[in-house]
């Protein structure tokens, strides 16, 4: 291979990685404006969880890279965020991001240990979420208005209510992704029918 066609597929290898990341930014906005907001509750029901499980399923490296790009563009006030929180950090739902970037990055490195029982790894990754969400929650509730909730208070506001929507958010990842499977082998064998 010469000097020249080398750039070439280093130039093709890039835009590639930039398109990935740009429609995964996109998938994720449009997941985060998914929203249901609960009266008992600052932390609202989202698409969020779907969007980032799918692309770090599907995407590898480059989906750390957009959920890292997604969290860095709302904290500086681009409304992506299911909150639209231009002061993110200081929002009740901030731990729930971190749990989002932690979560990617542990679905992404672990998918292939996983391959066979993705959904343990996604309802993990839920669960992950859920702790630094609730942590961030007391914190927050603690340090703010000088509430100690306790620890079912918590677990009323900030892990139960969605404990429902996010399994079905898993099991519609895990369904689209053995769908997206069975398309690509189909396509790769040969198949037309």
């Amino acid at each position: 291979m010469d000097f020249i066609s080398k750039i070439h597929t280093i130039e093709k290898t890039t835009a590639n990685k930039v398109l990935k990341i740009l429609i995964s930014l996109i998938i994720l906005a449009l997941t985060s404006k998914i929203k249901i907001f609960l009266p008992f509750s600052p932390v609202p029901i989202t698409g969020q969880t779907f969007g980032i499980f799918l692309i770090s399923l599907l995407l590898g490296q480059e989906a750390i890279i957009s959920v890292f790009l997604f969290i860095m563009l709302g904290i500086f006030g681009i409304p992506l965020f299911a909150t639209n929180n231009t002061l993110t950090i200081f929002s009740p739902t901030y731990g729930y991001i971190i749990g989002f970037f932690i979560s990617s990055f542990l679905i992404v490195n672990l998918k292939e240990h996983f391959n066979k029982k993705l959904i343990l790894l996604l309802i993990f990754c839920n669960f992950l979420i859920y702790v630094t969400g609730a942590l961030y929650l007391f914190t927050f509730f603690s340090f703010v208005f000088h509430k100690n909730l306790t620890f079912m208070e918590i677990l009323y506001m900030g892990v139960l209510p969605f404990i429902p929507g996010d399994l079905l958010k898993d099991f519609m990842v895990v369904s689209f992704l053995n769908i997206q499977r069975k398309v690509f082998w189909r396509d790769n064998a040969g198949y037309k029918g």
